[in-house]
């Protein structure tokens, strides 16, 4: 199966967090899973730590993309497709990032793994 990961999901993963369910880390752990990693959760990874909001080890700043690999990710580009739905979504959701992630998910036909129930008023199929 695939799936599509938000972005608190990878950096859950990487820090061992307890907040990350028992589903996604099982689903994240199991080599029958395919884990598509956006580049828009790229960007808000970076854009967040650049501005303070999020503090990250520098290996995984200057890093990301082979972090991403590392784990066996597959990197979702951000199309065209993508962000025409994302800017038609009526859902009042004002994070840019979230809107990418679920039109990707929903062009794209794949679940996306997230804690936010928010996610849900953009009708994506939402695994946590």
């Amino acid at each position: 199966m695939e799936y599509l990961i938000d972005t608190h999901v990878a950096l859950w993963w990487w820090a061992n967090d307890k907040q990350l369910s028992k589903k996604a880390r099982k689903l994240l752990s199991s080599d029958k899973t395919t884990i598509y990693f956006s580049a828009i959760s790229a960007y808000e990874i970076l854009i967040k730590h650049r501005r303070g909001k999020l503090k990250l080890p520098t290996a995984l700043v200057e890093q990301l993309a082979t972090e991403v690999r590392a784990e066996g990710w597959i990197e979702r580009s951000v199309n065209l497709a993508a962000t025409v739905k994302a800017a038609q979504f009526e859902a009042d959701h004002r994070d840019p990032f979230d809107r990418i992630l679920a039109a990707q998910s929903l062009t794209s036909n794949i679940p996306v793994v997230s804690i936010d129930g928010a996610m849900d008023s953009f009708g994506v199929q939402r695994v946590w």
